[in-house]
Formats: structure tokens, C-alpha cells, sequence
């Protein structure tokens, strides 16, 4: 199928701007053949007519949707997307640009929001926002207790002629819950410790 000006018209797009700016990006219509998530990925980031309208052809039964349940968009630009019912669950927007995206009726459970710029989005779950801070607060403060742990680390050495009986007692006991700590940290940030 091939989505052309007339296809547009019969679902009742009355928006002549927004006709003609299809007109001059997909001079031979859009087709919508081996249309995968992939493909729809690729468009959103690729166009920014496509990001604007997206939303709409979907609302108009225009475009099929895809899942994007756990895509990978960190750092992605999708300002003004409207991504009207897009199920972004568990996808990773850490970092994205999503400044005056449409969000109405779009799952965003689960979904990496750390550094991502939501201003003037649309639709928001109310959440969304201060999970957002919360997971970049959070980060901060593993930050601080990772620099703690090291300080701490160095400040309790021990000469080696004693080492084997210090591990045995406190200090090994200390070391070792200072080593799960940053193995913890390490896990709740989705890296290697």
C-alpha cells in the first residue's frame, strides 16, 4: 500500500500546510511495504514530518503502529513527536529530546526517562517527570556513596604482615560490604561492576 495525498484526504487531514509538506517529502506517496518496527523506528528518527504527524495517521488509520516495548532511543530526537498510543514500555529515552512531544494515550511504563527533556510534553502519566529527577537524584547519590566507598576503602589499609587476621575480622567484614555496595550500584545502573 502506498500512502499518497488522496489517502490522506479520505481521512480527513485538513491541514493544507501539512498536505503539501508530505507532497514535498514523499513526492510518490509513502509506502508502507515491509512496513516493520524497525522501518517505523527508523522514520521517527529520521523525519521530522513524520515525528509532527505520525500520532495523527495512526489516530486516522492511516499507518499501522509497531510496538516499541524496550526500543532502544537513548539520546534519540523526538521533539514534537506525536506519538499518540505508541507503547514505549521499557523503552531506554534516557537522554532523549521529547521537548513538546504528544504523549496522550502512549506507555511509557517501565521506560528510562534519566536526563531526558520532557518540557512542554503532552500527556505525561503524572509520574513521569519527577520518576525522571527521582532516577537522576538517585544517580547522584550513588555517585557520592561510590566516592565514599573508595575514600573509605583507601583510608582502612592494612600492612600486609597483618592483612590475613584483618580480613578475618572488622575490616575484611567492611571491605567486603563495601564491595557488594558497589556491586549493587553497579547493577541498579545497568553496568558491570
Amino acid at each position: 500500500m502506498v500512502i499518497t495525498i488522496e489517502t490522506l484526504k479520505a481521512a480527513n487531514a485538513c491541514c493544507p500546510a501539512a498536505i503539501e509538506e508530505f507532497a514535498i517529502e514523499y513526492p510518490e506517496g509513502f509506502s508502507l511495504d515491509n512496513w516493520t518496527r524497525e522501518r517505523q523506528i527508523a522514520l521517527l528518527l529520521a523525519s521530522s514530518f513524520a515525528r509532527r504527524y505520525f500520532g495523527w495517521a495512526v489516530a486516522h488509520g492511516v499507518v499501522p503502529i509497531w510496538s516499541m516495548d524496550g526500543a532502544y532511543l537513548r539520546n534519540a530526537d523526538l521533539a514534537n513527536a506525536n506519538l499518540y498510543r505508541a507503547n514505549l514500555a521499557h523503552a531506554d529515552l534516557a537522554g532523549a529530546n521529547l521537548r513538546g512531544a504528544y504523549l496522550c494515550g502512549a506507555n511509557l511504563a517501565n521506560a528510562d526517562l534519566r536526563g531526558a527533556d520532557l518540557a512542554g510534553a503532552v500527556g505525561l502519566p503524572a509520574a513521569a517527570p519527577e520518576t525522571a529527577a527521582e532516577c537522576d537524584r538517585l544517580k547522584a547519590i550513588n555517585a557520592e556513596l561510590l566516592a565514599a566507598l573508595e575514600m573509605a576503602e583507601t583510608i582502612v589499609t592494612v600492612p600486609a604482615s597483618y592483612k590475613a587476621a584483618w580480613k578475618a575480622g572488622h575490616v575484611g567484614e567492611f571491605l567486603g560490604r563495601c564491595s557488594n555496595i558497589r556491586a549493587a550500584i553497579a547493577k541498579a545502573e545497568g553496568r558491570k561492576p
